[in-house]
């Protein structure tokens, strides 16, 4: 299979040289599946053909592909027992929960454990942030602000709590600092941003969780070389295939870079993704990769006459046999950002990314059809 993908990649970036963006007209058209349910929220687990998702009482529920039909399954009634409106997850667990203000409601679909926790005493602190740092100790982190004179915007600076579900409490509660922080193999990568009166200074380093003990490596020195900026509210950073998406400023225009390295960051990449950028659009920042890291979702900003039209869902494929890591973008249905989707691993379809379309419509993009589309696009690129 890897072969073929590398023969795929290697007629695509060939021909997309020459023919351009025409050849690119075909989407990846979504299955559509009807609800009989209404559903407010949708996130990805490791459960196969299984979506988890809150209803409209805020309840966890579970959404179960079947051959015939899909399930829907309250997994426990009456939690969590407020009006939640969004899911987390991280993709690559049955670990759930919801955020609501300072509260924090934590379950595991699996063993039915649940928990609550005030993220924050203080009410005028706001939560940022969530993510499952460890799965088997059901572990997870949550950054908040706090206000005051300080770093941006009232903002004095950042803490983040670890709350344990096991024991239903927060073990650990951080100093205050600057930035985003994510988790990165036992340690925390940190990125902060110093807007100066005349440029924006990046930093990045590593720390131990504690963040007393601050660190570089080859990684850190080539994102800061090259002034890397991610979103961290969304999935920027896969540690599976370990690729990092983000934006720099060359000349004051955006450049989009694929950022690569190895086990032991001696062998890092920084390269910009030119050939898999659609020709004269902007992407969206707000990368989110598949829990495998074989996948990454993002949207494309289309114009006509000058103007912005409605964000186009698109995809990547990722994989070293792809220059950048990346192949040419799978380009999907219009989509507002604000679209609830997920990735879902399908027993039959393999992955696929599920999109929430109202309260009672899923719509399922097959993304091994997306390989396929491709191979059939660079085929009639090269065709007489």
């Amino acid at each position: 299979m890897k072969k073929i993908y590398a023969f795929i990649s290697i007629i695509i970036l060939t021909s997309t040289l020459h023919c351009g963006e025409n050849k690119m007209k075909k989407r990846l058209q979504p299955e559509k599946i009807k609800l009989f349910h209404d559903i407010v929220s949708i996130s990805g687990i490791a459960k196969e053909d299984t979506l988890a998702g809150l209803n409209y009482r805020g309840e966890f529920v579970e959404i179960k592909f079947d051959e015939k039909k899909i399930q829907i399954k309250t997994v426990l009634s009456k939690f969590p027992h407020e009006d939640c409106v969004e899911i987390k997850s991280d993709n690559e667990s049955n670990i759930v929960w919801s955020l609501r203000g300072r509260g924090l409601y934590v379950l595991d679909l699996v063993t039915k454990q649940k928990g609550h926790c005030v993220v924050s005493s203080d009410g005028d602190d706001k939560v940022v942030n969530s993510q499952l740092i460890d799965p088997e100790k059901k572990i997870i982190m949550v950054e908040f602000s706090r206000l005051g004179p300080g770093i941006a915007g009232g903002i004095a600076g950042f803490i983040y709590i670890l709350y344990d579900l096991v024991n239903d409490k927060i073990i650990y509660e951080s100093p205050m600092y600057g930035g985003d922080i994510f988790d990165f193999e036992n340690n925390i990568l940190v990125f902060g941003g110093l807007n100066t009166d005349k440029d924006q200074i990046c930093r990045w380093f590593f720390s131990d969780r504690s963040l007393n003990s601050k660190f570089q490596n080859k990684l850190t020195k080539q994102l800061n070389k090259f002034y890397i900026q991610i979103w961290s509210s969304s999935k920027p950073i896969s540690l599976i295939s370990r690729t990092m998406l983000g934006t720099g400023k060359v000349n004051g225009e955006t450049v989009y870079y694929s950022i690569r390295w190895d086990e032991k960051f001696e062998d890092v990449k920084v390269e910009p993704i030119i050939l898999q950028r659609p020709d004269g659009n902007d992407m969206d920042v707000a990368f989110e990769f598949s829990g495998d890291g074989k996948w990454v979702k993002t949207f494309r900003y289309p114009y006509s006459n000058g103007r912005e039209m409605i964000p186009e869902l698109m995809f990547y494929h990722v994989s070293d046999i792809y220059p950048q890591g990346l192949s040419m973008p799978i380009l999907a249905g219009m989509s507002f950002e604000s679209t609830q989707g997920a990735f879902l691993n399908h027993s039959k379809w393999g992955t696929c990314y599920a999109q929430l379309i109202g309260s009672h419509t899923l719509h399922v993009y097959k993304l091994n059809d997306g390989l396929k589309l491709l191979a059939e696009q660079a085929k009639s690129a090269v065709s007489p």
